[in-house]
């Protein structure tokens, strides 16, 4: 499998590479998710340096069911990252952690 078919995950302890069966990886380029909301988009493009403008997040079923396949809170795929239930809350510091640590990975993958 090549580098397109593999997601970054994060626990509650580490981050882990994995690889999604193809199938999966295919429903995953169908998702077609939200962009961040503009006031997250903005505070994290000035703190991180970076485009955050292609970015997507989904949190709708499909995302939560390939998180928790993962055992994970969060996962990325390219520019794209799947939330578990209840994972993704930019209001809250915790939430943002979260993000932003996605958004890293987002980044690492470019």
């Amino acid at each position: 499998m090549g580098k397109k078919d593999r997601v970054i995950r994060s626990t509650n302890k580490r981050v882990d590479r994995k690889v999604l069966p193809k199938s999966e990886v295919e429903e995953l380029k169908k998702m077609k998710g939200d962009p961040l909301p503009n006031h997250v988009k903005q505070e994290l493009e000035n703190s991180l340096g970076a485009n955050l403008s292609g970015v997507r997040v989904h949190t709708g079923p499909s995302a939560v069911r390939m998180a928790k396949t993962l055992n994970a809170q969060a996962f990325t795929h390219g520019r794209d990252i799947y939330f578990n239930s209840g994972a993704y809350d930019p209001q809250t510091s915790e939430g943002r952690k979260l993000l932003a640590h996605e958004l890293t990975h987002v980044l690492q993958q470019k």
